[in-house]
């Protein structure tokens, strides 16, 4: 599995994995502007596509995290 995250509104972005007995992998994240891979050993069932914004300007800077509804990959 492969994620890159662009110069755009989102700060990092991630993937959660489910595999075939509902078991959820170790989340592949990475941060703005870059992009990271790896590979399972199990056959993955859904994923979920995840990216972090901040909200507000002055710190603490408050974000939230988006995630896309849970999509079956077979």
């Amino acid at each position: 599995m492969w994620i890159k995250v662009g110069d755009g509104t989102y700060f990092k972005g991630s993937v959660r994995a489910t595999d075939d007995f509902n078991s959820e992998k170790t989340e592949l994240a990475v941060d703005q502007g870059k992009d990271v891979a790896t590979k399972y050993w199990v056959k993955i069932k859904s994923i979920k596509i995840c990216g972090t914004k901040y909200l507000g300007w002055a710190p603490p800077r408050p974000y939230w995290t988006y995630c896309t509804n849970e999509i079956n990959v077979y």
